[in-house]
């Protein structure tokens, strides 16, 4: 501990992916092109997203998308989403698609193991030692 009693918390460097938004404005008659950086999303802050809004999937949307912007640029987010508030839905799902492909070879890797472990029950009727507890072991050794 350091002095004064306080614990030394470290910050985490966030990885950012730019995500570019490029349409034509019907009203104004003019082409509109914004990159914005984004992280991918902690899994706590999508459950808070979805505590906070309820089911109310615009404000769901931007609550995430404020959550995972770059500081330096959530002003201009703040205004491009009141100019074109569908930018929001359309980001967030980008967001998540990003964050599913993040987490791809993790899921493959489960999936993997849980069906060893399952062909491997199969061989070992006789086991005495749960299913759960041999897939716990295995990942937390």
């Amino acid at each position: 501990m350091r002095k004064g009693g306080r614990k030394r918390r470290y910050k985490v460097k966030r990885a950012y992916f730019p995500v570019t938004s490029a349409f034509r404005d019907p009203w104004e008659e003019k082409y509109v092109k914004q990159t914005f950086r984004f992280s991918l999303p902690h899994m706590t802050a999508v459950e808070a997203v979805f505590v906070l809004t309820g089911d109310d999937r615009e404000k769901a949307a931007q609550v995430l998308l404020m959550n995972c912007i770059h500081p330096e640029d959530k002003e201009r987010l703040e205004k491009h989403i009141r100019k074109y508030p569908a930018f929001a839905q359309s980001c967030a799902l980008t967001i998540f698609e990003r964050a599913i492909e993040a987490l791809r070879p993790t899921i493959s890797y489960i999936l993997r193991v849980v069906s060893e472990e399952l062909k491997s029950r199969r061989k070992e009727r006789e086991s005495r030692e749960p299913f759960f507890t041999r897939l716990y072991r295995r990942f937390f050794k």
